[in-house]
């Protein structure tokens, strides 16, 4: 099994910042790839959302998707949305507050990333911005999880969004219950699960200043569903309560790939519980020593191969990324 995995390209024009305009550049590199691959996945952040007006960050997202959907048509793809990519942190917002006449809505997202359409035959939560899709000739389960899953529709008494997704990274229980009972609950146990997000389950920086909610709730599912065992998955956090049972003791086989993410701009393997994340670098050419515009290090991305026999993942790097390999 192939799949293709580009993150953080942090698209854009009009904010000047340095080298973004690459963004549709570095996508075709990887697109060009579609008929050596099974899917390719965009991570997040694939626009920058620094534009002053919403209109300008929708038009880099209309951009972008357009794109990434309409190039080297055949192949599998789907979007993954990252903290950047909803706007209102633009630098001319002198007051602080991200209103929803700001950003790009959740419902925008939908329609941008055609999760109603089902246009690759994936399965999805009605037409969530979470799903999965299955290849049984690979016997690999992909699924796609939001790690931006925060209740919009909550506001502050002066009319700001309460939860934005700029510096709120949060899973609710919807989604969280759908991928413990229908993603994994619900997986054929000679499948092999692969999940890709944003963000990671863990993140090195002991400076992060956004808040995550819930995070503890999904690593506890994978666990669990790895080691076959039972558990309560509850939190008792303000607008993200969480309780619900997961059991998995039925199973005789739970096979769990790895995480898959961006968010940090570089590349590593990091033990979360009994599994691994995989932290994939930004295909962004930015400010970094190793970023070139005009090279082949203006890009990174990497093909993921997954050997279910061996279970053995090839992580092949492309510009600056790294190859990986590990065990599973």
């Amino acid at each position: 099994m192939n799949i293709a995995f580009t993150t953080d390209s942090h698209y854009t024009w009009g904010t000047g910042k340095v080298n973004a305009w690459y963004g549709l550049s570095n996508l075709n590199n990887i697109l060009s790839l579609s008929d050596k691959v099974d899917v390719v996945v965009a991570g997040g952040d694939n626009v920058d959302g620094g534009n002053y007006s919403k209109l300008g960050n929708l038009s880099n997202c209309i951009d972008y998707m357009e794109y990434f959907f309409n190039s080297y048509p055949g192949t599998d793809r789907f979007a993954l949305r990252g903290n950047h990519d909803s706007g209102g942190i633009n630098p001319y917002n002198s007051t602080g507050k991200i209103m929803s006449s700001d950003i790009i809505t959740k419902n925008e997202f939908k329609k941008l990333y055609k999760t109603e359409e089902k246009l690759f035959d994936e399965v999805r939560d009605g037409d969530s911005l979470y799903g999965y899709k299955d290849y049984p000739d690979k016997k690999v389960r992909v699924v796609l999880i939001d790690t931006l899953d925060n209740p919009e529709e909550l506001l502050n008494s002066d009319g700001s969004i309460k939860y934005p997704t700029w510096r709120n990274i949060s899973f609710q229980e919807r989604q969280l219950k759908w991928i413990a009972e229908i993603a994994l609950g619900e997986c054929p146990e000679d499948y092999h699960v692969a999940f890709f997000s944003h963000c990671p389950l863990r993140w090195n920086s002991s400076t992060e200043s956004r808040l995550k909610r819930n995070f503890e709730c999904m690593s506890l599912i994978i666990k669990n569903f790895i080691d076959k065992t039972s558990a309560t998955i509850s939190s008792k956090m303000e607008d993200y309560t969480v309780d619900f049972l997961v059991d998995y003791t039925t199973r005789e086989h739970s096979n769990f790939v790895g995480w898959f993410c961006g968010h940090e701009h570089w590349d590593g393997i990091r033990q979360t519980e009994n599994f691994q994340n995989v932290l994939c670098r930004n295909a962004w050419c930015d400010y970094q020593d190793d970023s070139v515009p005009e090279t082949i290090n203006e890009d990174a991305f990497r093909i993921i191969e997954i050997d279910i026999e061996k279970r053995e993942v090839n992580l092949k790097g492309f510009g600056r990324s790294k190859d990986s390999f590990y065990k599973y």
